[in-house]
Formats: C-alpha cells, structure tokens, sequence
C-alpha cells in the first residue's frame, strides 16, 4: 500500500510516495528530467513485497514535478538545486544508507550525493546513466521537453506518448498505462498537460546550449570522480539502444571501479521502463546481495 507525504525541503514542499514498512531497510527511488514518482509504482510495489524484499520504497517528486512544489525561478532546476534537497529531504526522514534507484536525472542526483556525502548512500543502482550523456541524446531531449502542448484529452495524449517515449521500451497495454497515465494531469477544461513546470523546458533547453547536461551536476570530470569514490556495490542498467548511455561510457565505469557492475536491458533505450518483473527482479537481486 502507497502513502503520501508533504514535508518540506529547501523551503520547498517535496512530494513522496512511500511504500511498505518504515522499519525496512529502505530504498529512494528518483526519476528522469520530466518524469516523476510514479514511474516507480510497479518497482516500488514489489520491492516492498516479500518477493522483493520487503524493503521500504520512498519515491519523490523532484522539485517542479508532480504533486511537488515549482522552483521560484528557472535557475532552480540544476541538479545542484535538487541534490541539497534531496540530502536535506533525508536527514529529515532521518534515512540510515538508504539504497538509491536513479532514472537518467536521477542518477545524476545519487552521484553529485555522493559527492557531497560520500558514503550517504547504500547500494545504488543507476538507470541508463553515467558520467557521459551523448550529444544525440542532449538534442532529442531538448527537441521534445519544450514541444508537449495540451491535449483536448487522454486519448490523444497517449498517441503523442507512443510516438515520443518508444525508447522506453513498453510492450503491454499496462506499461503504456504506467508510462503515461500520471505523466498528464487534468485541467478544468477538461483537457490534459505534462505534469511538470514548463520552465524546467527553459532550463533544460539553455544547458543544453551550453552543450552538456554535465553542466547541472558542475562537470563531467566530477562525475567521474565520483563513480570512482563508491565504496558500496553499484549496478549500471543500460537500455540496449540508449543512445544517452554508451556501451564505452559502461566499459570505463566498470574499468574504473571494482564496486561497478552493469547489466543491459534487451529491446529498449533511454531509459529502462522497470515495469515488469525481470527488470525489477534484476534490481531486487542486486540489492539483496
């Protein structure tokens, strides 16, 4: 059973959704640029689960998404900005080590921590993300962030959602649903719109310009730094066709640090939907080692 909570972090109010028992050994789980905690709703139910490992799954709303607050102005969407709130968001839940599941943005989050409070974490697992985002992928991303209109309803928000997220590799009527269904929220007029603050699109579109989303997580150089500083086990999910995470980028982690371990996920790219049992089992096997 999910629960939800407002506390508030950085002087921001930060949506989670938190599942199983808060005595567990506990797991955050983080999303990409645009998304927000529900893409976590299949892999979080069965992490909680006996099969999973009963642990206890926090998944929050990044600043700017979902039911969270929106930054005050637009330079508040870096992952700087998001990863005092987060480090400030878990001292207050008084989180011991948690393990850290991070989608593409995510996982940019959980290294900059490490960074910041080396150690600070348990196991992580980064999803479809490294040190080095491709330049084709920074293009496709900036194309499609600012380019989402309102919708006059679901159905035809769904038909854009096919046409754009293919990459996360969906397969069944449910996924689609998973992938989509708390990626819109409603409007009074009874139409639909993304459910994040469209000036996330101005940020990410001028960082983008500058040529590296690196620039969000202070330097490319530091990341690395960082993915060579984990003491505790690390898993690399790589989509098979990512075209944001290179196969030479996961070759180099691994050769980097001996912690790193990397799996890649057939018929799918940017990034793995972890929607279905082999994905989070993958996941739920790391963390129990």
């Amino acid at each position: 059973m999910q629960h939800h909570h407002y506390p508030l972090a950085n002087g921001k109010r930060l949506h989670y959704i938190a599942w199983g028992q808060p005595r567990a050994q506990a797991v955050v789980c983080v999303h990409g640029l645009t998304r927000n905690a529900r893409d976590f709703d299949f892999l979080a139910q069965y992490l909680s689960s006996p099969a999973g490992g009963n642990y206890y799954v926090l998944c929050p709303d990044m600043l700017g998404r979902g039911k969270s607050d929106w930054a005050d102005t637009v330079d508040g969407y870096a992952v700087p900005q998001y990863t005092a709130q987060a480090i400030e968001w878990m001292v207050a839940l008084k989180l011991s080590q948690p393990h850290w599941v991070g989608t593409s943005m995510g996982g940019l989050i959980a290294m900059m921590v490490q960074l910041i409070s080396p150690n600070c974490l348990g196991k992580v697992v980064l999803n479809d993300i490294g040190p080095v985002i491709e330049n084709e992928a920074l293009q496709r991303i900036a194309s499609y962030i600012g380019a989402a209109p309102r919708f006059d309803n679901r159905a035809a928000a769904m038909v854009y959602a096919k046409q754009n997220f293919g990459s996360f590799g969906c397969k069944t009527d449910a996924q689609w649903a998973g992938l989509t269904d708390f990626y819109y929220v409603d409007q009074p007029d009874g139409s639909v719109r993304v459910h994040y603050d469209p000036s996330i699109a101005i940020a990410t579109k001028a960082q983008t310009a500058a040529m590296t989303l690196q620039v969000l997580a202070n330097s490319q150089s530091a990341l690395w730094a960082s993915v060579k500083s984990f003491t505790q086990p690390m898993l690399v999910l790589r989509g098979e066709t990512s075209d944001l995470l290179s196969t030479g980028t996961v070759d180099a982690m691994l050769a980097s640090n001996p912690q790193c371990k990397a799996v890649t996920i057939a018929g799918c790219g940017h990034a793995p939907h972890l929607m279905d049992e082999a994905q989070a089992n993958t996941i739920a096997q790391f963390l129990k080692q």
